[in-house]
């Protein structure tokens, strides 16, 4: 048995294209398409990234946590703003201190 090793090319419309060497005997064949082009961007580690695909395929994989667009950057004032609390709210520390005080 001869192994040849022969380059094609995909089509948009999902069509092989593939020349045959004249030396190839007829008959059948079996193929193998491995993309010369692998995904390498945002891959870190294989074995999570099959079970993210194993758990999605089973539809057990939560997509809560990803950002839905658009997505608005807050402004350094809306940040400050939500961060500081109103004039007339208690400090803290007292509720803290209250807290404790009911156990």
């Amino acid at each position: 048995m001869i192994a040849v090793r022969i380059s094609g090319q995909i089509t948009e419309d999902k069509k092989l294209i593939v020349d045959i060497p004249d030396d190839l005997p007829a008959g059948p064949v079996e193929l193998v398409i491995r993309p010369l082009e692998q995904p390498t961007a945002g891959v870190e580690n294989p074995a999570r990234e099959a079970a993210r695909a194993r758990l999605a395929a089973a539809g057990a994989l939560s997509t809560a946590h990803h950002l839905k667009e658009p997505f608005v950057v807050p402004t350094e004032e809306e940040l400050l703003e939500a961060g500081t609390l109103p004039s007339d709210a208690r400090p803290s520390e007292d509720i803290i201190r209250e807290l404790r005080e009911d156990d």
